[in-house]
């Protein structure tokens, strides 16, 4: 009796000892599926939240990151209980099959989240075609992450329509952009909404690079953990056509990586870590 008394002394003291970080990470859940190399193949990964775990954040990420293999993600969407849903696209042709993976972060005390959502219509997009939503948690809400769903990429213009936003703006809205050439269906922007208010990170600026070449950045690092993350791509002259490969949480950083379709460009990917 006296050994276990001991050995229980011992536990909680580990457990005591153990840094804030540990004692609270939040486990991330993932589920893989393979994509066809066929042009316009599409692909829904649903990754569901283990029973007592609530969701958190959700990311995503491809198994190449080369720009001609033509993957590309577009749709990063929670149904508001424990399902994250990515669906991955390609939108060239390539004799190889690739993998794309679906991440939801999820947090075993972490209060439940709500969404708001926002839509807009090809009606609605700028004269060069681009379009922004914006999606607001309201007064006394903080937009603890976000996502996404963009139901047409134009395929036959390489990386037309793809999300080149997708973060927080202020403490209570999400937005999410696309670059020009969407031909049908709603852009839809989430948030995803709770009391939390916490604080982003953005990375070091990475410049983007010419045809074909994949860029990433990774953000600045989180005391505990990166969360919950997002990206913007900024571009001159406007009209860039990026492949979204992946946002990802990797510890205390978050990560995002897209490549080039379409070349001429210059400018740079941000990437956003919401640290608790």
């Amino acid at each position: 009796m006296k050994s276990r008394l001991v050995l229980l002394a011992g536990l909680v003291l580990l457990l005591l000892l153990l840094p804030a970080s540990a004692a609270s990470a939040r486990p991330v859940s993932s589920k893989t599926q393979s994509i066809p190399g066929v042009q316009g193949a599409q692909v829904e990964i649903a990754v569901k939240c283990p029973r007592g775990r609530n969701f958190v954040s959700g990311g995503f990420a491809a198994s190449s990151r080369a720009a001609l293999d033509g993957l590309s993600i577009v749709e990063g969407s929670w149904d508001g209980r424990r399902t994250w849903t990515v669906t991955a696209l390609r939108s060239t042709n390539s004799t190889v099959a690739r993998t794309a993976t679906a991440l939801a972060r999820c947090g075993k005390t972490t209060p439940k989240l709500t969404i708001r959502r926002a839509r807009k219509a090809p009606s609605g997009a700028e004269p060069d075609g681009t379009m922004r939503v914006q999606a607001s948690c309201g007064k006394g809400r903080s937009a603890i992450s976000g996502g996404f769903v963009q139901p047409t990429l134009d395929t036959s213009f390489a990386g037309g329509g793809a999300v080149v936003e997708n973060r927080r703006i202020g403490s209570a809205d999400w937005a999410v952009s696309t670059s020009p050439f969407i031909s049908a269906g709603s852009l839809r922007a989430e948030a995803y909404c709770g009391k939390d208010r916490g604080t982003f990170s953005d990375s070091h600026t990475e410049s983007l690079g010419g045809y074909g070449t994949t860029t990433t950045a990774t953000t600045d690092a989180c005391r505990n953990e990166a969360h919950a993350g997002g990206w913007r791509i900024e571009s001159e002259p406007d009209g860039f056509l990026p492949l979204i490969h992946a946002s990802e949480p990797s510890g205390k950083t978050w990560s995002v990586s897209i490549s080039d379709l379409q070349g001429g460009f210059t400018g740079a990917l941000t990437g956003y870590a919401y640290c608790p």
